[in-house]
């Protein structure tokens, strides 16, 4: 009998330990995260055996999207925009996982600027992939590019494809828009005479009000022909999301549309990159904890844990540790959203700008029903 309650006794714990271990195993399968004293990061695994679970994941997943032969084919992901929003960022991020593959030139403006080239051409500007891998390309100007019939041209030539829209407050888009353009070649600058936004904006946001129709809307008529007649334009009206939005929801639904909040994919890349692995139907490998700031700039990095990443050199604060990590280009990319970034405008062009655009983020707001803060 003593031997009968012993064992059944055994069993219990065995089982409770085991239910210990998978909720461990559930509740701490994401890297840990902590806090350290003397920078604002965060760091760090708490156990081995966490990160060698996820490895072993990890490659389980790549040996799957591994297992067929390549070829070429047209994009599954389509990222249509916003230009200046965090549309790099976001294929920066996503691309590391082993699903999702991207042309050595992301950005190809086939829709915009190469249709004529044909499907065909398309398809030869695309990587070589397996059945269980994804082709992403992004082209930011599409959101705003003619034709207006451009989604239905995209939904008819790649009728399968999952777009994601990353929309971000219009001002310090229309100023992060402006200083890509002065760094320009003079030859493809549209704003090499202005030396300032200030001086760009004493003409352009009287030249926008202008093309308002008798109802003192802008329509998105108007901002076709100006896209293609002034293009210096756009850098204010690409911000007029309710005007451009239409199109895309008319013709894609919440099943092959994802629209992100390009704020927090700079403040909050890991739960953004969540939602694009969720709709992309793709399991979760990327996971918040795996998201580091840069102390050079303040923008968010990955980590790369599953490629023999240095946690050492990072916990110890050891010299240039940082040099591991997946990050943006720091002379391309976040220049006017790193932590010494701000809109290098005078409060009366601030004022105009976000009077111009109040009414059309309330619209957006009416569209989406969704509370960005800058609305």
């Amino acid at each position: 009998m003593n031997f009968i309650r012993l064992s059944l006794l055994l069993i219990i714990l065995c089982s409770m330990l085991m239910y210990f271990i998978f909720y461990l195993f559930i509740s701490n399968h994401n890297i840990g995260v902590r806090k350290t004293q003397d920078r604002d990061i965060e760091a760090g695994i708490t156990i081995d055996d966490r990160l060698h679970i996820r490895i072993a994941e990890w490659n389980h997943y790549l040996k799957l999207s591994q297992s067929t032969k390549k070829t070429k084919r047209l994009p599954n992901i389509i990222g249509i925009g916003v230009k200046k929003c965090g549309t790099e960022a976001m294929i920066t991020f996503i691309r590391q996982h082993p699903f999702i593959k991207t042309p050595n030139y992301k950005e190809t403006f086939f829709f915009n600027e190469k249709y004529d080239k044909g499907l065909d051409y398309y398809k030869s500007q695309m990587p070589e992939v397996t059945d269980g891998e994804l082709i992403m390309e992004k082209t930011p100007p599409y959101f705003n590019s003619p034709p207006e019939s451009l989604p239905e041209i995209i939904k008819k030539d790649v009728p399968n494809a999952k777009l994601i829209l990353v929309l971000c407050d219009p001002v310090k888009r229309s100023y992060s828009d402006f200083i890509h353009e002065k760094i320009k070649p003079p030859n493809l600058s549209t704003v090499t005479q202005y030396n300032s936004f200030d001086d760009y904006l004493d003409v352009y946001i009287d030249r926008v009000k202008t093309s308002l129709d008798k109802n003192n809307n802008i329509t998105l008529k108007n901002v076709m022909s100006s896209y293609k007649n002034d293009y210096a334009t756009t850098l204010l009206t690409t911000g007029l999301y309710s005007i451009h939005l239409p199109r895309w929801i008319n013709t894609f639904n919440s099943s092959n549309l994802l629209i992100l909040n390009g704020e927090k994919t700079i403040e909050d890349p890991g739960h953004q990159v969540g939602r694009m692995q969720d709709f992309l139907g793709i399991p979760r490998l990327l996971q918040p904890g795996d998201f580091v700031r840069n102390s050079r700039n303040g923008l968010y990095c990955i980590r790369p844990w599953w490629n023999g990443y240095d946690f050492k050199a990072e916990f110890n604060n050891s010299p240039d540790w940082e040099k591991n990590l997946i990050c943006l280009s720091e002379t391309k990319k976040g220049r006017t959203r790193h932590k010494n970034g701000k809109v290098n405008v005078t409060e009366k062009h601030i004022i105009e700008l976000k009077n111009l655009y109040r009414s059309y983020n309330k619209e957006l707001y009416k569209m989406l029903e969704i509370n960005f803060e800058w609305l």
